[in-house]
């Protein structure tokens, strides 16, 4: 069974999925916004961080959204990309280890 870190992990990137593709109706000034910073290393769209002190959820988000590999994310749809977050691609990002 997966650990409640890479469950809740895998959660939070698929509503930043929702947020940034406009699957759901959230102001994204609030949450994320998409990186101007051509760096991006071939991600379809990055995001930068806005109010790193009032909003915690786009600090969690922001980290691991920019570093996933791009070789084993799919964005192109959502069934996808949620199908693409395995426990194998989000353990890394997590603070907690089982064995």
């Amino acid at each position: 069974m997966e650990s409640l870190e890479v469950r809740r992990l895998r959660l939070y990137l698929l509503q930043a999925y929702k947020v940034l593709f406009g699957l759901v109706h959230v102001s994204t000034d609030d949450l994320l916004i998409p990186s101007d910073n051509n760096s991006h290393r071939g991600l379809c769209m990055p995001i930068s961080q806005i109010n790193m002190r009032i909003n915690s959820y786009s600090i969690r988000v922001m980290r691991v959204w920019n570093s996933l590999p791009d070789d084993k994310v799919d964005f192109s749809f959502f069934t996808r990309f949620r199908k693409s977050l395995t426990t194998n691609t989000l353990i890394k990002y997590c603070m907690v280890y089982f064995c």
